[in-house]
């Protein structure tokens, strides 16, 4: 992970007072400050997630299915090892917005293959090599199969553990609760009890005859990629192999061949209409054999919505684009688009909508509000101590008001040797200048584009205490200012063996640089312990400097000298702000569990922001769900800003 560092700036507000009088106006209009709970300040959150909530946010959606009753359910991965996949509902709410709630949570990682709902509102899906069935109350049973990879050779077929699948991919339910399963080349059924067979029509269906050899057929076993139900009882099947073509067979085991093509996904509405996902488009086949685009296309990729197609599925900077398919008895087409981690709506008439999750929109476009855009994460997020925020993102700096008008410095990107700068927010802390860092040398930079020197040379060894460009540093990694002007400065050296093979271990030690360019080294971490590295700063006005170590612990250096140790629940929180009344905030940078954790001066702790079992913006009810979080800082007024899925977004207590 990249080194961080969060600068934070804590400015004790001003009481005014007006002397009494005639003649005098109208008494000032108290700030009302910021509003209370989650609001976005700037940027278009999105991204993937487990949240729950209005539109909810998605991680790597896979499976879909439609209960009897018309809800949607979408089988997820993990996100991490801690939370485990996840089956989605997504219906509307009482206003008729979509909400996605979280029907089943398993403790693997990898979600289920595929889904298919009965009569009843059970949903059946392929865990591994076992058939399962989630009930209405959120439990998973086991109906058959196991992990076991026996019946590799024999038919598998059985009860409940006792029957094996070799590699099943995709299965469906039909009018009557038996449950068609593609297992490789073969199609076998699964009653509700667990009784499999192997359905011999179905399998024959999949074997494509090219000739004789020694008087016996000769030819081709497909494997499938799609299993789904017609209005009739037919059974449409989705080919996997390289002709990606589309078959059905009749209740009476009649093979039809059909004109439709489907890599990835296979649907069929209840009029008969068959429908194929192939190379980011959806194809539609109706009643009459004829074979139309209804939305997307092979060209283009993106999480685009609109009308046939104008709509894109997919990432735009890969070719990859895999679905799958559920159609609702109005005849709407439900897509999975995996690589964008949402669930989009295609109507009859070719129209695109998102119905889940939220794709994420970032970029480096400045303007107000919602029409800025953000990268995922910051270097650096700073309050300068009046009315702005500060953060970097590569090589640029951005500069956020709080009423969200978003503006990129225009900053030399090189010093006049011609090294490149690199920029921290950290020194706008407390009304100071942003800091650049180009050569080994520590520039004072002003928003405009000046820049003076204010300590170190590129011919001092590093580690060198001193004054101006009698100081050395090594590679400069994070950046804080206290109220007084002091800089703190965390310098990161890295101990190698080998000089081109990763670090042996690492040496950061903590310098402080006064207004005046002197440069002194405050701490240093043991060479042999690597739990007491710094990794990231944070003073607040009085001078008290916090430093975020990985052995579950903040060091805080007080103003008069003293060190002492804050033990935390987390060995690594790489984002920290520090409030006029001495609070101190800690996040994690970029990992879960994405919360705030707030520690008073007395020790007490508590969650102010997110939630521990699932990741995602969904603002309301506090404390909300929060997204990795790139950047975290806090004005005088006690509002904390973080940056997550894209978006500054301001959190009040």
């Amino acid at each position: 992970m990249r080194l961080r560092l969060v600068s934070v700036a804590v400015v004790m507000g001003l009481m005014l007072s007006a002397c009494g009088g005639g003649g005098g106006g109208p008494a000032p209009v108290p700030d009302p400050g910021p509003p209370k709970g989650m609001t976005v300040l700037a940027g278009m959150p999105g991204g993937s997630g487990n949240a729950d909530g209005v539109t909810g946010r998605l991680f790597d959606p896979l499976a879909l299915a439609i209960g009897p009753d018309g809800v949607l359910y979408a089988s997820a991965s993990a996100v991490t090892g801690n939370w485990g996949a996840t089956v989605r509902r997504i219906a509307p709410g009482a206003d008729g917005t979509m909400v996605v709630s979280t029907r089943w949570r398993g403790t693997g990682s990898e979600a289920h293959r595929a889904l298919a709902a009965d009569a009843s509102g059970n949903l059946y899906g392929i865990a591994g090599n076992r058939i399962v069935r989630i009930g209405a109350d959120g439990v998973e049973t086991l109906v058959a199969g196991s992990e076991s990879t026996e019946g590799w050779s024999g038919s598998g077929d059985g009860t409940g553990a006792q029957a094996r699948f070799v590699m099943p991919t995709a299965l469906a339910v039909d009018g009557a609760g038996l449950v068609y399963v593609a297992d490789l080349n073969r199609i076998r059924t699964v009653t509700p009890a667990g009784e499999v067979r192997t359905h011999v029509a179905a399998s024959n269906a999949l074997f494509d005859q090219y000739g004789e050899l020694y008087g016996k057929p000769m030819g081709v076993v497909r494997s499938v990629s799609g299993l789904a139900f017609d209005g009739a009882g037919n059974l449409v099947i989705a080919v996997a192999d390289p002709d990606a073509f589309v078959r059905k067979v009749t209740p009476a085991g009649v093979r039809v061949d059909t004109k439709l093509k489907a890599i990835s996904a296979v649907a069929a509405d209840r009029g008969g209409n068959l429908y194929g996902f192939t190379q980011c488009a959806l194809y539609k086949e109706d009643t009459a054999g004829v074979v139309s685009l209804l939305a997307g296309a092979n060209t283009r990729r993106g999480a685009v919505d609109g009308a046939g197609g104008v709509a894109s599925f997919g990432l735009a900077d890969s070719d990859a684009c895999d679905a799958r398919l559920a159609a609702d008895g109005s005849g709407n087409v439900y897509v999975t688009d995996q690589a964008n981690s949402v669930v989009r709506k295609v109507t009859p008439a070719g129209m695109v909508s998102t119905v889940a999750g939220k794709t994420p929109s970032p970029g480096l476009v400045d303007g107000a509000g919602a029409a800025a855009r953000f990268q995922r994460d910051a270097q650096d997020l700073t309050y300068d101590g009046k009315d702005s925020l500060y953060l970097v993102q590569g090589d640029k700096v951005r500069k956020v008001t709080r009423a969200g008008m978003v503006t990129t410095l225009k900053l030399p990107q090189k010093d006049a040797s011609q090294n490149t700068m690199r920029y921290f927010a950290g020194g706008m802390a407390h009304q100071g200048s942003l800091i650049g860092v180009a050569g080994r040398v520590v520039y004072v930079v002003d928003e405009n584009g000046g820049m003076r020197v204010l300590a170190g040379s590129s011919s001092v060894a590093g580690k060198t205490d001193g004054t101006g460009v009698q100081a050395g540093f090594d590679t400069v990694c994070g950046v804080t200012r206290d109220g007084g002007g002091n800089l703190y400065l965390l310098d990161c050296y890295a101990q190698h063996s080998d000089p081109n093979g990763f670090p042996d271990g690492f040496e950061n030690r903590i310098r402080k640089v006064t207004p005046g360019g002197v440069v002194t080294t405050m701490y240093v971490a043991p060479k042999d312990d690597g739990t007491r590295q710094p990794w990231s700063l944070v003073a607040d006005r009085q001078g008290n400097l916090f430093a975020s170590t990985n052995n579950n612990a903040v060091l805080k250096f007080s103003s008069t000298g003293s060190v002492s140790t804050m033990a935390v629940d987390q060995k690594y929180y790489g984002w920290m702000a520090v409030d006029a009344q001495g609070n101190l905030f800690l996040a994690n940078a970029n990992l879960p569990p994405t919360q705030v954790q707030m520690i008073g001066p007395s020790g007490q702790a508590q969650i102010v922001a997110g939630r521990n079992d699932q990741f995602g913006l969904i603002p309301s009810p506090m404390p909300g769900s929060l997204g990795l979080l790139g950047g975290m800082t806090i004005d005088e007024r006690g509002a904390l800003y973080v940056l997550t899925e894209n978006s500054v977004v301001s959190i009040v207590r």
